[in-house]
């Protein structure tokens, strides 16, 4: 199921109470521009290597208010301070894609929650363009107001479901990511099916599930990398091999 941003977002409001576009969340607006401003998040993220030009830091931190505010009423994300939003999800989001070479393609988001890291990539790289599954109605509802506002609707679609009823589509994907999704035999399976022929898994994982994903067999994967500031989180990707994808 597609999901209209303006029209979802005013069922969340009058079912959920949600406060109206003119309302503030609990941080002002002058704590927000001080956490905020441009050269802050240029700042905080630099030390993920990657390169953050004015125009989308202030989108990003465009994205952070809106994620907020949807936060008071909608439980998106329990990392609920603008620094902790900029390194924990964009910076994880941003690194991940860099290293894992996500510059242009179709990308499948499984879970995509509170948009990570589907829509930080999809703000940097203008030439992927995303489909994000989310199950929850809330959750759906909230990414396709956040692809509105940040002007994504032309390259990104929401859909609510879930990965295991998601049908390939004729057009494979280029990547499939996926941040905080369980990662099981089966879910690596069906990303199998969805995958181009030089396509590749890209998943953030800890460090005791870096073993598990490597033992599934007909995948090449390369060595994780470890996310900066992090002692136990790291980014792994993989193909499968050639000629034993799924049909």
């Amino acid at each position: 199921m597609r999901y209209d941003s303006l029209a979802i977002r005013q069922d969340v409001e009058r079912k959920t109470g949600m406060p109206k576009r003119n309302d503030e969340s609990k941080l002002t607006e002058a704590d927000l521009e001080a956490a905020l401003a441009p050269q802050q998040v240029i700042a905080l993220l630099q030390a993920f290597d990657v390169e953050i030009p004015d125009s989308l830091a202030m989108g990003i931190a465009d994205y952070i208010r809106l994620l907020l505010r949807w936060n008071e009423k909608v439980s998106l994300t329990t990392v609920t301070t603008p620094k902790e939003i900029l390194t924990r999800h964009f910076g994880e989001s941003l690194f991940g894609a860099r290293v894992a070479g996500i510059e242009a393609g179709n990308l499948l988001d499984v879970g995509s929650g509170a948009g990570f890291p589907a829509l930080p990539i999809a703000m940097r790289a203008e030439g992927i363009r995303e489909r994000l599954l989310e199950p929850n109605v809330k959750k759906a509802a909230f990414l396709a107001e956040a692809c509105r506002r940040m002007g994504l609707v032309d390259r990104v679609r929401v859909d609510r479901t879930r990965f295991e009823g998601f049908a390939a589509p004729e057009a494979a994907f280029d990547f499939v990511t996926s941040r905080a999704v369980r990662i099981t035999r089966e879910f690596v399976e069906k990303c199998r099916e969805m995958l181009s022929d030089s396509g590749r898994i890209v998943l953030w994982l800890g460090q005791e599930d870096i073993d598990s994903v490597r033992e599934n067999p007909g995948w090449i994967w390369a060595e994780p990398v470890l996310i900066p500031g992090s002692e136990r989180r790291f980014v792994i990707w993989g193909s499968p091999v050639s000629g034993e994808r799924s049909t």
